[in-house]
């Protein structure tokens, strides 16, 4: 057969003897097992394959989910997919010619504006890719900052995968990293532990509010304090900025975030959404693009791209980033919700899900041998929580009653803690079925 001749002519040419060889670097473990199609098949016959193949797939319908770490199922309003679904911004890729795209450049500067008064900083760019790029973006941007040290501190429950992109991103640079103390029974920064780590080659730290844990920094005007002139990099859930106090309030100098609790659903991890704020005098150290506001020849109100700091504008060795396209779709989603909800509806939201975070808390520290949440320190809408019985086996064995009870958390002697989270779609129902099943579980 033709194929076959010409898969004889590719191999000879890559000069391997089977198409097996193009995939010898992956594990066989993280292999799929799917053989894929048959040749010759109808439209009709792949799409009922397809859907086979989908039907294995258990839902957040199916299954009340009470994952996050990063990713939250909140409620996208109708009103939201309407307008994100409109030709003009779903067919959008990057608005070069801003002549012809006035109406996408006006929605990108309406959520740096929006973005900018919830973290209450004084410029917002134009997104990158999700909140752990933005993290590496950060500490690059921070080192621009403090072009002599070479030391950034990070929280000692950073999540495995954030490590190791910032280890990807500050490789190349040299930037190395230092773990700081998280209090056991706070749930807080070791205010102490970070001072004793910061010296003349610190660029500056990460302070995540809530953290990994869920847990709020009550601390933040302190850790401020000790950085002194250094960089302070705050990592917010966008969420909780309904209530708590903004980043720009006590000093942060860079702050990240995930818009992806803003309009945009979960979706086998993806689209995120990459938030990144910083002061105006670091302006010009910030990757990415910031749409603004001007005038035209005419005098008439118009918007442009104003800062364009990557390589594909300027000349690779001058930029600040590799950043080479920004989440347009999914930011536009992020000012659309905004704008639906406005300042009082956001902070409904925020008191909603800290309500039922802490009723769902509550609930399971009255179940003999449980004790949630773990720390005393402040948590938002997620929570660690102790079980008498190890994290792993307790997933599997609430997996098979219909829901899914948390993340098992990879770090030294809490194996048998699990992080909890919910959100607005988290109904009462699903706490008492929680609740419920947890007990059968462990009595």
């Amino acid at each position: 057969m033709a194929q076959d001749r010409d898969t004889e002519e590719m191999l000879a040419y890559l000069k391997i003897n089977s198409v097996d060889e193009l995939f010898q670097d992956i594990p066989e473990t993280a292999r799929s097992e799917l053989t894929g199609l048959k040749n010759g098949i109808t439209e009709q016959e792949v799409r009922r394959n397809l859907e086979n193949i989908l039907d294995k797939n258990i839902s957040l319908k199916e299954m009340p989910s009470f994952l996050g770490g990063g990713a939250y199922d909140y409620y996208v309003p109708a009103a939201v997919n309407n307008i994100v679904g409109r030709s003009e911004f779903i067919t959008s890729y990057t608005p070069y010619q801003p002549e012809i795209s006035q109406g996408l450049l006006q929605a990108l500067f309406e959520y740096q504006s929006m973005m900018s008064e919830l973290t209450g900083m004084e410029v917002v760019n134009n997104s990158l890719y999700d909140y752990t790029t933005g993290l590496g973006e950060a500490v690059l941007m921070a080192a621009r900052l403090q072009r002599k040290a070479k030391i950034f501190l990070i929280p000692d429950n950073l999540p495995r995968s954030s490590i190791s992109v910032l280890e990807n991103y500050c490789n190349g640079p040299g930037i190395k990293f230092q773990k700081y103390a998280i209090d056991k029974n706070t749930g807080m920064t070791d205010l102490e532990d970070l001072k004793s780590k910061i010296d003349d080659d610190t660029i500056g730290a990460l302070v995540e509010t809530p953290n990994y844990y869920g847990v709020l920094e009550t601390n933040v005007d302190k850790i401020r304090q000790a950085l002194d002139g250094k960089i302070l990099v705050v990592g917010a859930d966008a969420v909780s900025l309904g209530i708590v106090r903004p980043p720009g309030d006590y000093g942060a100098d860079i702050v990240i975030s995930e818009g992806q609790v803003f309009g945009n659903p979960v979706n086998f991890g993806g689209p995120l959404l990459g938030v990144m704020a910083c002061r105006k005098k670091h302006i010009r150290k910030m990757p990415g693009r910031v749409i603004g506001l001007t005038s035209d020849t005419e005098g008439n109100r118009a918007f442009c791209m104003t800062l364009q700091t990557r390589e594909q504008h300027i000349r690779r060795e001058k930029a600040t980033s590799n950043i080479c396209s920004n989440e347009a779709l999914t930011t536009v989603a992020t000012a659309a919700y905004m704008a639906y909800m406005g300042g009082s509806g956001l902070r409904e939201l925020a008191i909603k899900v800290m309500q039922i975070s802490r009723e769902l808390a509550n609930q399971i520290a009255q179940i003999p041998g449980c004790h949630a949440p773990k720390f005393i320190g402040h948590h938002f809408n997620e929570f660690v929580a102790s079980f008498p019985i190890n994290a792993e086996e307790l997933v599997q064995k609430m997996n098979e009653k219909g829901i899914n009870p948390g993340i098992e958390l990879d770090i030294p002697d809490m194996e048998n803690d699990l992080l909890i989270a919910v959100t607005d779609k988290t109904s009462p129902e699903d706490v008492q079925n929680f609740v419920k099943a947890l007990k059968e579980v462990i009595q």
